[in-house]
Parts: structure tokens; sequence; C-alpha cells
């Protein structure tokens, strides 16, 4: 996880703005902490913000990929905006979760598993391809 979270963080700031960088470490927060915080973020050095982010998706992709994905799989010249597109992925599946178990359909049930196994990962690969 530790080689993830370096590599997140050697290359956030040429992927991600200084405020989108509060704003996601920001969401990392507990909702209470977030409430008391979220203003006074910004007074946090910038390091430590992208510290926060790298962590956070160094934890997603490990934890859910695996690290033979993570270290394997994952391009090394562009790690933090595929982790960045794999977090992004997976609050997009979850939308897509949330209408399949409402609409009824049939087969939503082994949908949703197959969506939750390995929909992010399947989504990141083929926009890598594109």
């Amino acid at each position: 996880m530790n080689y993830a979270a370096d590599m997140v963080s050697d290359q956030l700031a040429d992927v991600m703005s200084v405020d989108d960088t509060y704003k996601f470490a920001a969401r990392q927060l507990l909702p209470s902490l977030r409430e008391r915080a979220e203003d006074n973020l910004s007074s946090l050095p910038i390091g430590f913000a992208r510290s926060m982010v790298a962590t956070e998706l160094s934890s997603l992709l490990v934890y859910k990929e695996g690290l033979d994905y993570v270290e394997r799989s994952m391009p090394k010249s562009s790690f933090a905006k595929v982790a960045l597109d794999y977090a992004a992925q997976e609050e997009h599946i979850e939308k897509i979760i949330e209408q399949l178990e409402a609409s009824g359909v049939e087969c939503s049930a082994e949908a949703v598993e197959l969506l939750r196994i390995g929909g992010a990962r399947t989504a990141v690969s083929r926009s890598l391809k594109a």
C-alpha cells in the first residue's frame, strides 16, 4: 500500500488542482469533523492534504483490487490519474447499482454482484484503451 500511496503522492500535483485536493481530502473526514474543518482545511499544508488523498486512493485500490493489480497492471507514468479515475468510476458504479436495485429487473441481483466485483476496474481498463 505504501508503494501505491507514494506513486499517487508523487504525481498528484500534476493531475489535481489544489482546490480539488482539499475538497477530496475533506471527503475523507468523518461527517462531524468535516463540518468543523472544511472551511479550515485549506490552512493545512498542501503536502498533508495530498498525503490524505494518496492514502485514501491507495487504500481503495489495494483493498478492492489487490497488490498484484496495483503493482503490475496500473501504468506507472499515469498512476495518480488512473487512481483518481478508479475512484470516480467507483462512485459511478454505485449510482448504477442503486438504479439496478430500484429497477426490479429479474437479474438485477446478479448484475449488481458483477458490478461490485469488477465494475470500476473494467471501466478504468476501457478508458485506458480508448
